[in-house]
């Protein structure tokens, strides 16, 4: 089943070294989705426990392919370090890798999607076990959603919020909890507020009233926005 990259989530993609010399020629494939993401603006890293990434690449005839290569090691630091190098923090990275260690270390840094690349159809459990979301046999099946704009990119909504409010006596406003505050999850007792929703949240809340609606009840509503804050309410609401 293709994995989708999903430039409202992912603003980087981080490539084990591995993962994208396979073989000799280089899968059209891996070429193919590094051109995709530079078309919708998510950057592209390559990471390696060798010491020379760049003739690597270069040996394949890919030395233009990434503008950001980190070698050293596969840990979690090394990564964080290929995250900030590409200007994007791990919780809106992705990380392909066939090697069990870089699965671990993606998972342990709390990367957005950990995609396993299992060439020889063998060791998908394995790379499961080890953390990774989701299992491919090639990069083909990694997919590219196109026609949006990175979020991390979009004009700050509180900011806009506020210019929309000068003048009027008394705003208030109201979000819808799943799907606009959270991601739509499978089990509604497991959703919790994006990265730096809550702070948003909080900073709107010192200018003007601030409620979050939902269908679940009011103590579960409390309890995953964190409302009630100063200025901030909690409400159910049924459709």
């Amino acid at each position: 089943m293709p994995v989708t990259i999903d430039p409202r989530r992912h603003d980087a993609v981080l490539f084990d070294l591995d993962a994208v010399v396979t073989g000799a020629p280089v899968s059209d494939s891996t070429v193919a989705l590094v051109r995709q993401l530079r078309d919708v603006g998510v950057g592209a890293a390559v990471f390696s426990s060798h010491r020379a990434s760049a003739d690597v690449l270069a040996a394949v005839g890919l030395s233009d392919l990434f503008e950001v290569r980190v070698d050293g090691s596969t840990d979690a630091a090394v990564l964080a370090k290929a995250a900030q190098r590409v200007g994007a923090r791990p919780g809106r990275c992705v990380v392909i890798a066939p090697a069990e260690d870089a699965i671990t270390a993606a998972r342990d840094g709390g990367f957005a999607l950990v995609i396993g690349l299992d060439a020889t159809g063998r060791h998908a459990d394995a790379l499961r076990g080890r953390g990774a979301d989701v299992v491919v046999t090639e990069l083909s099946e990694v997919v590219v959603r196109t026609g949006d704009q990175r979020m991390s990119v979009l004009p700050d909504a509180t900011s806009a919020l506020l210019d929309e409010a000068e003048g009027v006596q008394r705003p208030a406003v109201f979000f819808d909890f799943d799907g606009t505050l959270s991601d739509i999850v499978d089990d509604p007792d497991a959703a919790r507020l994006t990265d730096g929703a809550g702070e948003a949240l909080q900073r709107l809340a010192a200018h003007c009233p601030v409620a979050v609606l939902s269908g679940r009840d009011l103590a579960a509503s409390v309890s995953a926005s964190g409302c009630p804050g100063s200025g901030m309410r909690a409400a159910t609401a049924s459709s």
